[in-house]
């Protein structure tokens, strides 16, 4: 014998997923702290600036030395970094580098 099946309906609701998050996470970049520290708004300890890219120490650090690299021009996507990754490779072996006196 088969065992039955329940026929009664879930009673939980799916959630509703936003028609446009896309467009959602752009109108809130004005509030993303990773801009707010490049327009100096927020404190942090910068290891590396140029035109396009900041490199700066971790508040939170997981490791010793985390610094976090942050294009200067706000991104939604990873995908939206694609231009930047030069600059951005760039900035990491700039940062990582011990300065020589």
């Amino acid at each position: 014998m088969r065992p039955r099946l329940s026929r009664r309906r879930s009673k939980l609701k799916p959630t509703r997923i936003p028609e446009r998050p896309i467009k959602l996470l752009v109108e809130l970049s004005g509030q993303c702290v990773f801009c707010e520290i490049v327009r100096g708004e927020s404190p942090a300890s910068f290891t590396y600036q140029d035109d396009s890219v900041v490199a700066f120490m971790d508040v939170q650090p997981i490791t010793h030395g985390h610094m976090l690299v942050v294009p200067r021009e706000h991104a939604v996507l990873m995908s939206d970094l694609s231009a930047q990754l030069d600059a951005i490779a760039t900035a990491i072996r700039a940062a990582s580098t011990p300065a020589t006196a």
